[in-house]
């Protein structure tokens, strides 16, 4: 007999001490990143809907990538933003050769944030 085993998360709206603990994800690529494989749509959905995921900040490179890709991820972030229910961070990860320093994983404070560090 075979059986499914199938694993639910739960998440509960947690105080700790008076402080609130949140889940989610602050380094994420999708597919306008060449090593993500995922659309950036299908990964804020599954965020919001599957995980049920507090916030997450689709972090793709500034190399390398789809053109426009800093725009659609900013448009993105915030289409996906839903104030006091879901954070969509904005940020991106600036790459460089190992010997410059590798990678740095960027965030922005304001909605509509520069990519300063793309050639």
């Amino acid at each position: 007999m075979r059986y499914n085993i199938v694993l639910f998360s739960i998440f509960l709206s947690l105080t700790v001490y008076g402080q609130n603990i949140y889940f989610g994800d602050l380094h994420v690529h999708s597919d306008l990143s060449f090593d993500g494989h995922v659309n950036i749509d299908t990964l804020y959905n599954n965020a919001i809907n599957i995980a049920k995921l507090d916030f997450i900040c689709v972090t793709d490179h500034d190399l390398n990538s789809a053109n426009n890709s800093w725009i659609i991820s900013k448009q993105k972030a915030n289409f996906y933003n839903i104030p006091g229910i879901f954070v969509a961070l904005i940020g991106y990860e600036y790459t460089h050769l190992p010997s410059q320093g590798g990678h740095l994983i960027t965030y922005t404070y304001k909605d509509n944030g520069n990519n300063v560090c793309v050639p």
